[in-house]
């Protein structure tokens, strides 16, 4: 009689094993489903005792079993992740890339706006002065002019020049200074008024009246070399 029961208590400790075994396997499952959490993190607990580590879900309801830990349990939680490693060490430079194809021409930009105004240029030389001008001569002036005088010509020191009129002009070499003659009789109203214009320099000339009649005007354009220049004698009345 006893061997029938010890046989009979075997069979139900086997049944309550397996069914122990297959409740077990289902709440796991249903735990492992909603571990880790949204943010991959593990919750656990663990037993003091033997440092035995249990799983929990905290969105479970505060009243299962499987949501949170008991007085004989420490909460513990970790994340999936894991810690993040040393820093690594550089990698070689990689090889130069290919040139990339030219972008599209970009659009017209705005125009600036006006510089600031520059400083005025230095004061460029003096031009050659002009040709003299026809004089206005009125009824009964008279004019003796005659063209440019200059350096003496080749045959020597003293250079005279002539021209229409019957005036001489007479110089020495380097020197500036000009002899003009005119015959007598040229002037028969009044005192003859005389214009110079040079050439190449801005000199401005003094003029001696070598005579009382007009017929001699040294002109001295304190050059001390030679001048270029025209000259205009006019009688005004």
């Amino acid at each position: 009689m006893r061997g029938r029961w010890s046989r009979v208590a075997a069979r139900r400790t086997v049944r309550v094993a397996v069914l122990s075994t297959v409740l077990l396997a289902v709440a796991g499952g249903i735990a492992y489903a909603t571990i880790p959490d949204s943010n991959n993190v593990y919750n656990a607990c663990l037993l003091k005792a033997t440092g035995t580590i249990r799983l929990i879900d905290t969105s479970l309801p505060s009243h299962d079993f499987r949501s949170h830990c008991t007085m004989f349990e420490q909460p513990i939680s970790w994340n999936e992740q894991g810690v993040p490693g040393p820093q690594g060490l550089k990698g070689d430079t990689g090889p130069q890339g290919l040139k990339g194809d030219t972008g599209p021409q970009g659009l017209k930009g705005d125009t600036g706006d006006p510089g600031p105004k520059g400083d005025t240029g230095a004061q460029g030389p003096q031009g050659p002065a002009g040709p003299m001008g026809p004089s206005g001569l009125g009824v009964g002036q008279k004019l003796i002019a005659g063209g440019t005088y200059g350096a003496p010509d080749a045959t020597g020191n003293v250079a005279t020049y002539s021209s229409s009129g019957g005036f001489t002009i007479t110089t020495t070499d380097g020197s500036g200074v000009y002899d003009i003659k005119i015959p007598a009789g040229t002037w028969t109203h009044c005192y003859p008024i005389v214009n110079f214009q040079t050439y190449f320099v801005a000199a401005t000339p003094v003029i001696t009246y070598g005579a009382p009649d007009g017929t001699e005007f040294v002109v001295d354009f304190g050059t001390h070399a030679n001048t270029t220049f025209n000259f205009m004698f006019v009688e005004p009345c």
